[in-house]
């Protein structure tokens, strides 16, 4: 799966300082106490506002993390996905090979499988 089918990429942030990263008033630290970033409490927007905006740039890390789990998980369900359409295809395939030759069972696998559920 690329990254283009479901949103923006994840290699660019690669080498990142790594997580937690702590908000203390607008500054941002990693867990060793190394300064990362400056945020600017702007003061055109209400101050919970921008609290809450500085409090994302420092769960940056953690939310990467968490879109890489669920592409890791999306790519092994979709696998899933594909093995049960390809044993589906060949259990309809056998089936059909298996009332070929009789027309009335022919109808009612036709009726059970392409047609409204009983």
């Amino acid at each position: 799966m690329s990254e283009k089918t479901i949103g923006v990429g994840t290699d660019k942030y690669e080498g990142h300082t790594p997580a937690p990263w702590k908000n203390e008033g607008g500054d941002i630290y990693a867990a060793n106490g190394e300064h990362i970033a400056d945020t600017v409490l702007n003061m055109v927007i209400p101050q919970e506002e921008a609290h809450a905006n500085t409090q994302l740039i420092a769960d940056a890390p953690l939310l990467l993390e968490e879109v890489k789990r669920l592409r890791e998980e999306l790519e092994g369900r979709e696998a899933y996905i594909k093995r049960l359409s390809e044993q589906l295809a060949r259990a309809t395939k056998w089936a059909y090979k298996q009332v070929l030759h009789n027309d009335s069972a022919m109808m009612d696998f036709d009726d059970y499988v392409w047609g409204e559920e009983k």
